[in-house]
């Protein structure tokens, strides 16, 4: 989500500056999420159920209308949001046992506490884990009663606040409330005794009833919702606002909203507009690498070298390199000669003390090794070493082939043995392939065609026949049938 300052009507111009105390970017998210801004009279006459009530600011002094459409809209299911300093008593609103206010005094946070900037009257606010209670109820396996507000806060260990108040409460009635979050410990409010000090609790929650659930919620420090604290570097406000507009509006099935902000209506919630950030464009993949072995590729390769010479044979270009201009001193010619000088007399040295360290050669024939005769351990590298420079593979793949063959139950000699293939699997294209590959192994007929050398090019044929015929073995698609006894 990307944010827009001016606004829709101011496009042409450019973005002012906004108040640091307004809620301009607050009433964007309200509008980025589908509330429309209502009148009084608008917002009186909505369907309870339908309503999105919020007060941040200064509280003014007691107005009854505002008291009214906040009962009636609890009452009816609505959602209601009060972010206020201090000030606040919810008594008249909630009409029942319960109590819930905010102190008329600032919270006096500890020193060392986690705040903004290092700065004690900007604390952060520290989300509360859930209940002993629910965790007790999840452990025994029951179930557990639905709390709408529980993901307010989750993963956001950044809210500042900015002179917070504390908020105090008194269950005891119908409506349910529960703390989501604490300012620093050791905080309270000034000037409030000793025996009267309770816990600092910044944000708390209440739902209603499965038959006509509400939600209302406390946060006691209006400039949390600024914007100020939203466009702040190193905070989460712009997430947990964001969070409270899609709570308060409980999936779009609340859409009238009435935003008063110390103690006004605010007309209008496009002065900052939001918008769906772009998607990064993928990465494109990265070429494949050309495989040098193959033919087509040395082809191309070959011709393009080709064509480069035959350019650079036409310029006379060699010839020019190293004479230049006969009237001019020529810096390569002078290096390529020196350069070769050198080279010879390295040359010299090397053939010299070649033929002095150099034997007599042996006065008897060496006798020949017996093939059948195993080899050391250093001979048969020799001898792969060798096979790999003629450029053949095909002794290795045969040898590779009858051990493999001996390990699935048949010895490579002779005619391939019977075959079971399972029901299902085609059979044909299966024992042409074994055909090949046994007679590659065994010098069978069907074989000797693939036996005429095997280059890296013949290998390159070779090799996914024989992981097709492997994968099919390890997947029991085909098995050498048990020899039939004598009768």
């Amino acid at each position: 989500m990307a944010v827009v300052t001016g606004g829709a009507a101011a496009s042409a111009q450019p973005p002012a500056l906004l108040p640091g105390r307004g809620v301009e970017v607050f009433a964007g998210l309200l509008n980025f999420h589908g509330l429309k801004p209502a009148t009084v009279g608008d917002f009186a006459r909505a369907a309870p159920a339908g309503r999105v009530l919020v007060v941040v600011g200064v509280v003014p002094p007691r107005n009854p209308q505002f008291d009214a459409l906040a009962r009636d809209t609890l009452a009816g299911g609505g959602s209601v949001l009060w972010a206020v300093d201090r000030g606040l008593d919810l008594g008249v609103v909630l009409n029942d046992r319960t109590r819930v206010a905010v102190s008329d005094s600032a919270a006096a946070v500890p020193p060392g506490s986690d705040c903004l900037n290092g700065r004690l009257d900007s604390p952060f606010v520290t989300p509360r884990p859930p209940s002993d209670a629910g965790r007790l109820l999840g452990a025994a396996g029951l179930p557990l009663p639905p709390d709408p507000a529980a993901g307010l806060l989750d993963g956001l260990k950044r809210v500042a606040t900015q002179s917070p108040g504390v908020i105090s409460l008194s269950p005891g009635g119908a409506y349910l409330w529960r703390p989501l979050a604490d300012l620093p410990p050791g905080t309270t409010a000034l000037g409030a005794p000793a025996r009267a000090r309770r816990e600092a609790v910044a944000v708390a929650a209440s739902s209603g009833p499965a038959a006509r659930p509400h939600r209302a919620l406390v946060v006691s420090n209006s400039r949390a919702l600024s914007n100020q604290l939203l466009a702040a570097e190193g905070t989460d406000n712009l997430a947990f606002a964001n969070n409270l507009v899609v709570w308060l509006a409980a999936g779009g099935s609340r859409t009238a909203c009435l935003l008063v902000a110390n103690g006004s209506a605010v007309p209008r919630f496009d002065d900052v507009t939001f918008g769906e950030t772009p998607p990064v464009p993928p990465v494109p993949p990265a070429p494949p690498l050309p495989d040098f072995l193959d033919p087509a590729v040395q082809s191309k390769l070959t011709a393009l070298a080709n064509e480069t010479l035959g350019k650079l044979e036409n310029d006379n270009a060699f010839n020019r390199l190293l004479t230049g201009d006969l009237d001019k001193p020529n810096r390569l010619r002078d290096v390529l000669k020196s350069l070769a000088v050198a080279l010879g007399a390295v040359a010299v040295a090397l053939v010299t003390r070649r033929l002095l360290g150099a034997k007599h050669a042996a006065d008897h024939t060496p006798v020949a090794r017996d093939p059948a005769r195993p080899g050391t351990a250093d001979g048969a590298a020799k001898q792969r070493e060798e096979v790999l420079h003629r450029g053949d593979y095909l002794p290795l793949v045969a040898e590779y082939l009858r051990g493999w063959f001996a390990g699935c139950g048949a010895a490579a000699k002779g005619a391939l043995p019977e075959i079971a293939v399972r029901r299902g699997v085609p059979d044909k294209p299966l024992r042409d392939a074994l055909r090949i590959l046994w007679g590659v192994a065994t010098d069978a007929p069907a074989g000797r065609a693939a036996r005429r050398g095997a280059p890296y090019s013949r290998w390159k044929q070779l090799e996914p026949l024989i992981h097709a015929v492997q994968a099919a073995h390890g997947a029991g698609d085909w098995r050498f049938a048990a020899p039939k006894e004598p009768a």
